[in-house]
């Protein structure tokens, strides 16, 4: 069993289990399922590198073809892109209105203070859903898919193209 924490609470990670205690709360179970350490690691990586605001490393962690094709093919600017990865305007408010801000920008992103899994698998991945904490108190829900290449073994955050 290998330990990490995600987003200040300590979580024992199982084959099939995922638990969360912290000092203030009771012990509740994550609908998480995390089968590797390497998907461990991973989804830390994703929740430091947006709690840090590292948006250069956050693209980097997105599938590669999904991130030129939108970034390169259609233009779309970074923010717009960081936020429509953590599906910002589907799970609820858009990170833009929710800041004062009409679209996504890297002052909006900024505001990010910290990222929260809750979630579920899924057969050819991981659905990972949580809420994200922001500076002025409002909280927004995301959502992103990771999946794993099949020859590389490597984990990437995936999301529509077009």
């Amino acid at each position: 069993m290998k330990w990490i924490v995600l987003s200040s609470a300590w979580i024992a990670i199982g084959v099939a289990n995922v638990s969360c205690e912290r000092a203030d709360e009771p012990s509740r179970p994550l609908a998480i399922e995390v089968e590797t350490d390497e998907l461990a690691d991973f989804l830390t990586s994703v929740r430091d590198t947006v709690e840090s605001h590292r948006w250069d490393r956050f693209l980097a962690l997105c599938n590669e073809y999904v991130r030129d094709t939108q970034l390169k093919k259609f233009n779309i600017p970074e923010p717009q892109f960081i936020s429509e990865m953590l599906q910002f305007g589907l799970m609820g408010t858009p990170i833009g209105p929710a800041t004062g801000q009409e679209r996504p920008t890297r002052e909006a992103l900024e505001t990010i203070e910290k990222m929260t899994y809750e979630g579920h698998s899924k057969e050819n991945g991981v659905s990972v859903s949580g809420r994200i904490d922001l500076e002025n108190g409002e909280v927004l829900r995301f959502r992103f898919d990771v999946s794993r290449d099949t020859e590389t073994g490597e984990y990437s955050i995936t999301g529509g193209v077009g």
